[in-house]
């Protein structure tokens, strides 16, 4: 057998409008996990807002990290993560209800000073610039929960929700769509 007589197998193409169905289904049942997890990290913000303390924290450093990996193609490639460390006072126990409605700050009487480090995204990093100040949130018997007042503020405000709702509909219609032209494809292709 030589080579010329060789011939690949035809491939399996697949059923006209198959792969646009198959596309449309999973843009329409992805939108609903996305928002799933998007009420889920929102859920533990409204739970700071709820039972958390607010303190000053003074930023101490700026960092960022590189973080590689190689894609299936075998490329690299690398994202970069931003971080703030802070310092605060973990006895602080100005509530988060008595301070959104205009309560100072009270000062611990025994202050135990605490440093995290967290991520934040890049604006936020340009935002807090080194030795200033910013106001702080976290839960009284869980420092690691510390979060920016800013970015449970913003996260949890309507605006950032309506964003994410207008996307997963437009993502739910482009699906119906997609699953509609597909049936209407596979139809046609059984005639």
């Amino acid at each position: 057998m030589s080579g010329a007589d060789y011939a690949l197998p035809v491939r399996n193409r697949g059923k006209p409008g198959e792969l646009t169905l198959m596309i449309g289904l999973a843009l329409f049942l992805i939108a609903p996990f996305v928002l799933v997890i998007i009420h889920t990290e929102a859920d533990e913000l409204a739970l700071l807002k709820a039972n958390g303390v607010v303190a000053e924290g003074e930023i101490i450093s700026h960092d960022r990290r590189e973080n590689g990996s190689t894609s299936r193609k075998g490329r690299d490639r690398s994202t970069t993560s931003y971080l703030l460390e802070v310092r605060f006072d973990v006895m602080a126990r100005t509530s988060y209800a008595d301070w959104a409605k205009g309560a100072e700050l009270a000062r611990s009487r025994f202050p135990a000073l605490s440093t995290t480090t967290f991520e934040v995204s890049q604006p936020e990093l340009a935002a807090s610039p080194v030795g200033s100040r910013q106001t702080v949130t976290f839960l009284p018997r869980d420092p690691s929960t510390m979060k920016l007042v800013s970015t449970v503020e913003a996260q949890t405000s309507a605006v950032y929700f309506v964003q994410y709702y207008a996307a997963m509909a437009a993502m739910m219609l482009a699906g119906a769509w997609l699953m509609r032209r597909g049936w209407r494809q596979r139809m046609a292709g059984r005639g």
